[in-house]
């Protein structure tokens, strides 16, 4: 937040660039806050500092429902937040198809930048590449695109429920492959968060691929720690591991009485059931009070856990960037993740690293990093300040509006057709 660890927004002028003016942005996400979740919280980071500097931005939001007490409207000045939301009435017949509702979802989004571009005229539209929002857009674009690469839909099979319901889940894979790779090569900027994330960019746009971190707030507070909590932050899914973690989990509990598992993060009810019946619920049952469940929390709430949990379990199978790795590790608290490509790019000197999917190796690291948050082997502050050199908002704001300026001077009569640049940069 860029404006708001800073306290009352200032909103500055823009420096001379390709543009020389202040620009009219649009940033298209498929979350927002209060929803819980990287790619939300990026967007408020984003449209709140390029406000700052003096931008106007709009963002559309296209999700299933707006959540009760989120941003609506014209929020501050230069900053107007719409929902794009699935509505009440059902997909019908159709929508039960693999990959429908998403594309229809896309569809909605090309409706709105279209009027919106008729009344006033985008210099630059960002998406988050997260099933295929940019699809419609790709097709028939009414602005220069600019897409930031995060999660593909095609990176973590369905392994469990029915050989229908796998099959039935693979066919919207491939749909929605598909549209991703549309969104991709039509896209005239395109940026990554990680070099590991590059395998998953056709390799036709990955040599003109910036890699571009995420940037965090620096947040303020004081560690209040007692040695024998383990939060875990992510929704409750096979991507981010917590059938992985829940087995780690049982194997830790069972062996130090004190401890204790936060989790924050919704829910993943699909074919197969829910997820927090299948894994979480049984701990619940086993050990009572110490497992500890946050559907849904505040900016506030969540700052809180983060500052009074020792240690932070990174269990995704797949991640672009892993933000909850900056969160903590920008709290002092170390991050246990399985050793991938990923977690070694954003965690760096600070990850704990354990062998990829041995759930026993995982328990015996988060019980012998708790023991090293006490003992005095892990300095929380080295975390912290590694961390902040690395992954800055500012500078990740700076960045971002230094492209969008190049993009929407070089698109100036040529943006359908014409990538805007040559070389991946860092």
């Amino acid at each position: 937040m860029a404006g708001a660890e800073r306290g009352e927004p200032v909103t500055t002028t823009p420096d001379a660039g390709p543009l020389g003016r202040p620009m009219r942005l649009c940033l298209v996400s498929p979350a927002y806050p209060p929803m819980v979740g990287g790619i939300g919280r990026n967007t408020w980071d984003l449209a709140h500092g390029l406000v700052d500097r003096g931008h106007e931005v709009v963002v559309l939001v296209a999700c299933s429902r707006m959540p009760e007490g989120a941003e609506s409207g014209t929020v501050r000045e230069n900053l107007t937040v719409r929902w794009l939301e699935d509505g009440r009435k059902g997909a019908g017949p159709l929508g039960a198809l693999p990959g429908v509702s998403d594309l229809r979802r896309s569809l909605r989004v090309r409706r709105a930048l279209t009027a919106l571009q008729a009344k006033r005229p985008f210099d630059v539209v960002e998406f988050a590449s997260w099933r295929a929002l940019g699809a419609m857009h790709s097709i028939a674009k009414v602005a220069p695109q600019f897409l930031r690469a995060t999660t593909g839909i095609a990176q973590v099979p369905r392994d469990q429920g029915s050989l229908a319901d796998r099959a039935r889940d693979q066919v919207g894979r491939w749909v929605l492959g598909a549209a991703e790779w549309v969104c991709l090569v039509k896209s005239d900027v395109v940026v990554a968060p990680t070099t590991a994330h590059l395998e998953h960019v056709p390799p036709q746009v990955r040599r003109s691929t910036r890699i571009m971190p995420f940037g965090v707030a620096v947040p303020d507070g004081t560690p209040r720690r007692a040695g024998n909590t383990v939060l875990f932050v992510g929704r409750l899914s096979g991507r981010k591991g917590f059938d992985l973690f829940a087995k780690s989990a049982d194997l830790l509990l069972a062996a130090r009485p004190t401890a204790r598992i936060v989790l924050v993060g919704h829910d993943l009810v699909d074919a197969t059931g829910s997820t927090w019946e299948r894994y979480g619920e049984p701990l619940k049952r086993r050990y009572g009070d110490r497992i500890d469940w946050h559907p849904e929390v505040t900016d506030a709430e969540l700052d809180e856990l983060y500052w009074t949990s020792d240690v932070c379990a990174m269990a995704s199978r797949y991640e672009s960037f892993g933000l909850v790795f900056a969160e903590a590790n920008l709290r002092g608290m170390p991050v246990v993740a399985w050793d991938t490509d990923f977690a070694r790019e954003v965690g760096g000197e600070a990850a704990v690293l354990v062998p990829r999917w041995d759930v026993q190796a995982y328990a015996d690291k988060l019980g012998d990093t708790l023991d090293a948050t006490t003992d005095g082997r892990i300095d929380g502050e080295a975390i912290r300040s590694l961390t902040r050199d690395l992954y800055g908002l500012d500078r990740w704001v700076e960045r971002t509006e230094s492209l969008y300026a190049t993009t929407a001077a070089a698109s100036r009569g040529g943006h359908l057709t014409t990538p805007t640049f040559e070389a991946k940069g860092t």
